[in-house]
């Protein structure tokens, strides 16, 4: 079988003064005469080189026998080699010019060997007249298993065989192909031609500094407070203090959290356009396909994001009924073939809750219904319907070819605040004890009870924040060593407290705020944060309406679910300048 080398090279351009024209400068010295000058811009272009070389132009199986076993071919090596720092990638491709990624018999191209499906293994090929390929990256001590080469053309289907991050790293693999004939074969020479394409890297571009070169500075702890109207003037990205909004519920302070605020679009004030020329870029793209926008970045260093829709039409500009994965109640009785607590069920605003039997009207400590502030990890055993829901979308959407797992910040925190006040009693030293005992299952008549969250953005008592109040208990990781480590993936919801951060204002209480915040989506849509149990029995928790303002209602209503994940620190850009129709590219 023939095959050929390819490589590409890519190239900057580094301008020293700029590249100019030359000019005749006219003027008069010191002793009155006139004098000439001229002068000629300097510049130059450098081109990081990469070449590809192989140690022998044919791969050949001898000894091919018609109805025995899989044979293989010779071993080749191919040998990259570049005088970049950031290193490059080795894919391979078959066929030429789009024709097939079968090997063709010479004489008559009907009779082929067909390539086994990607990823397939050794087992394809028990298979008669089918072919594959395998690598090593080791000098042949460990071999991949057998799979078929994408076809020269596709971009759909991509073979990595090397991806180093350093020029340094081992630039040689070992490349053979295997074959299996069957008794009535053809005989002949059967070909095809295999193209390796080896492509430098570039200076990594890294998620994290492009939020942080779009800052606008520290936000003043005035204002935090809810009380201070949320204007378009507020727009852009802001420093995060944790020491002036209390502690972050993140793991690390090692980084500076910054976070987007206010309306991105200040021309048109539409919540579904991509911004203008004031706007400040917040939209990703994964290799999925799903769209996100960047809220904050984390104390570690990540990218926290939430789901705003799917690429489609070249923007990632969704708005009502497409910025969603679907709809969906918070937590009551049966939906579909989830299953979940009734919304009179004090303990349904969890996003998991505890063993207490629904219905239970003998009165229970809070922290035998919610569990005990701190590291308890164990009391909140059972799922929500909405956790159910977005782990369900997770499994069929981030993982297996689309896996992001890996990229995906396991330890990081998203906060499901159930500290519990007194309605109208929201100092911080009000908040009822964990001994304090209520009655789980509502009825009319019952005491009035507010969550943390409450006291937070519809009343101007407290600050909003980024911590977790109770600790451990109620912020969600999917590790013990920094939340209650009870997310089966790293995936959840924002908090009201996020959403005020990002500009989104109260509409109860009698004052209004801004709606005018990037997260405006033209439905509404559930957040994390419990928010009441009110004199009727009725358990709510906070959700962001259609006209974008923090509100509530029961946790068994169907309101839109829009997850939010969080990026690793060190998360590269590889396209994108992060608009809606130019959307951030992050790696595989």
């Amino acid at each position: 079988m023939k095959r050929r080398a390819k490589f590409v090279r890519l190239f900057c351009l580094i301008s020293l003064g700029g590249i100019l024209g030359g000019a005749l400068l006219r003027g008069v010295n010191d002793a009155g005469a006139l004098d000439y000058q001229s002068n000629v811009g300097v510049g130059f272009t450098f081109n990081p080189t990469i070449s590809v070389s192989l140690s022998d132009s044919d791969l050949t199986i001898d000894g091919l026998i018609p109805g025995g076993g899989a044979a293989d071919s010779n071993v080749i090596t191919v040998d990259v080699s570049t005088n970049t720092a950031y290193g490059y990638t080795l894919t391979s491709t078959v066929g030429a010019s789009n024709t097939t990624r079968n090997l063709v018999n010479s004489v008559d191209n009907t009779k082929t060997f067909a390539s086994i499906d990607f990823g397939s293994g050794l087992a394809s090929l028990t298979t008669d007249n089918t072919w594959g390929y395998s690598y090593s990256s080791d000098n042949g001590t460990t071999w991949a298993n057998y799979s078929g080469l994408p076809l020269y053309g596709d971009s759909t289907h991509v073979t990595t065989l090397i991806d180093t991050d350093d020029a340094a790293d081992s630039g040689s693999i070992k490349f053979k192909i295997a074959a299996k004939a069957g008794e009535t074969q053809a005989s002949g020479a059967y070909t095809n031609v295999v193209n390796f394409y080896a492509v430098t890297k570039l200076e990594p571009h890294y998620l994290y500094d492009e939020v942080q070169k779009l800052s606008k500075g520290t936000l003043t702890a005035n204002n935090v407070n809810l009380s201070d109207a949320i204007t378009q003037a507020n727009s852009g990205v802001y420093e995060y203090s944790a020491g002036t909004y209390g502690a972050s519920s993140d793991t690390s302070d090692a980084y500076t959290i910054y976070f987007y605020r206010g309306i991105l679009d200040k021309t048109t004030t539409s919540y579904g356009s991509d911004g203008l020329s004031d706007a400040y870029p917040n939209y990703v793209k994964l290799k999925n396909n799903t769209c996100w926008r960047i809220v904050r970045t984390t104390g570690s260093g990540g990218v926290k994001m939430i789901y705003n829709g799917t690429y489609k039409n070249n923007t990632c500009a969704n708005n009502t009924g497409n910025a969603q994965i679907s709809t969906a109640p918070f937590n009551t009785g049966s939906w579909s073939n989830y299953t979940g607590l009734q919304y009179q069920n004090m303990h349904a605003v969890g996003y998991t809750y505890s063993n207490v039997p629904a219905s239970t009207t003998t009165a229970t400590s809070l922290s035998t219904l919610l569990g005990a502030t701190g590291d308890d990890t164990t009391t909140n055993e059972n799922s929500s319907i909405i956790k159910q829901y977005i782990e369900t979308w997770y499994a069929a959407n981030m993982t297996g070819t689309n896996n992001y797992t890996s990229r995906l910040e396991k330890s990081a925190g998203y906060c499901n605040d159930r500290t519990v006040y007194y309605d109208g009693l929201y100092g911080v030293n009000n908040k009822l004890a964990e001994s304090t005992t209520v009655i789980p299952y509502g009825t009319r008549g019952m005491a009035f009870y507010r969550f943390g969250a409450y006291a937070r953005n519809l009343s101007t008592s407290q600050n909003i924040t980024l911590g977790c109040p109770r600790g451990k208990v109620d912020l969600y990781s999917t590790t013990t060593d920094t939340g209650n480590g009870q997310l089966t993936y790293p995936i959840t919801l924002l908090t009201a407290d996020e959403a005020a951060f990002a500009g989104s204002g109260r509409s109860e209480g009698g004052t209004t705020y801004s709606a005018n915040s990037y997260l405006r989506s033209g439905d509404a849509f559930w957040l994390l944060s419990p928010l009441t149990r009110d004199s009727d029995g009725v358990t709510g928790g906070f959700f962001l309406n259609s006209n974008g303002y923090l509100v509530s209602n029961y946790v068994g209503g169907s309101y839109g679910v829009r997850p939010a994940i969080s990026l690793i620190s060190g998360t590269q850009v590889v396209a994108g300048t992060g608009i809606a129709t130019d959307p951030w590219t992050i790696e595989d």
